[in-house]
């Protein structure tokens, strides 16, 4: 689990152009003490996964966000594909994969990758992934 002092990149793939994406979880965690350092891509033209990758290799833990609603206008399911090759070629050992969404784009988790499912990016669900990543018990149920 994540503790108090940790270096932690939280890398925030954002498919949803939602706004406020992993801002609960990244508060959550920065309360119990984890020092973050945040980078977020999303799909659209112009956003430069540069900082991201660069975040990624610099720290030994690294949690990753993924934002995938299932939502009409993307005419597609799962993550766009460049997204998916972003969090594909991510070097499994010390990475969290937290699923902000349904399971679908979590199969472009690297393999041996930790994965938890929050079902949704309401912040109580961010909150509840981020007390799992700082070692509660994952309840398998609705959060409250």
């Amino acid at each position: 689990p994540l503790a108090a002092g940790d270096e932690v990149a939280l890398l925030i793939l954002d498919d949803d152009e939602a706004p406020t994406l992993g801002n609960a979880l990244a508060a959550e965690l920065r309360a119990a003490g984890v020092e973050l350092r945040v980078a977020s891509v999303d799909g659209r033209e112009g956003s430069d996964p540069a900082r991201w990758r660069e975040l990624a290799a610099s720290c030994q833990r690294r949690v990753v966000a993924v934002g995938c609603q299932v939502r009409a206008w993307k005419g597609r399911p799962g993550l766009a594909p460049a997204l998916g090759r972003l969090l594909a070629e991510l070097e499994p050992a010390g990475l969290s994969v937290v699923g902000l969404c349904g399971a679908a784009p979590l199969v472009d988790a690297p393999a041996g990758a930790e994965q938890l499912l929050a079902h949704g990016a309401a912040p109580a669900a961010e909150r509840a992934a981020a007390r799992v990543l700082l070692g509660a018990r994952a309840l398998g149920r609705w959060p409250a």
